[in-house]
Order: structure tokens, then sequence, then C-alpha cells
């Protein structure tokens, strides 16, 4: 897949996923949504990224994660981060198996 990919700016949101784990925030994660069904299906369009990650320390939650990307410079639209004007959204994965 492109790295600009009709528009998302998808290297700098894995790049930020990237940092997350590097910091200690996430575990791991995964891209979910409309951009993962993109690698199986037809190109359609889609208006936000889905991150969907395992927290490190689940205390911390989604503050300690918002914190440090708008730290990086991103902004905070409603439930979603900002890179490069395009929404990404952060879903927690704890419970599932």
């Amino acid at each position: 897949m492109a790295e600009e990919y009709a528009g998302i700016p998808l290297a700098d949101v894995l790049r930020a996923a990237n940092e997350l784990v590097s910091a200690g925030l996430i575990k791991d994660y995964a891209l979910g949504g409309a951009l993962a069904a993109i690698y199986y299906t037809e190109p359609f369009t889609t208006y936000d990224a889905d991150i969907i990650f395992v927290a490190t320390d689940t205390t911390a939650g989604m503050p300690a994660i918002y914190s440090h990307l708008q730290s990086k410079g991103w902004r905070v639209e409603r439930e979603h981060l900002l890179i490069k004007d395009f929404p990404v959204q952060f879903l927690a994965a704890s419970g599932l198996t």
C-alpha cells in the first residue's frame, strides 16, 4: 500500500502507533476498520483510521495516549486525534481474546 493512499497519511499514522509502542504506552496494535478492509477488498472511501491497541498499563488509559501524541503535535477533535487533518481513533482491545 502506498505511503499516502488517497490523501490518507498512513505512514504517519503507523509511525505514531509505533512510537506509542516504543514509549511503552501500548504493547501492540493493529490497523482496523475500513483501512484494514481495503487490503482485502476494492478501494472505497473512509473518513478515519482505527488503531486497535493492547495497553501496557491499563490504569493509564486513553489520557496517556492522547497526552503523548498531543505533545508530538497531534490535535484532538472529539474522539479523534488528527494527523495532517486526518482523524485517527484509538480503540482499546482489552477483554478481547
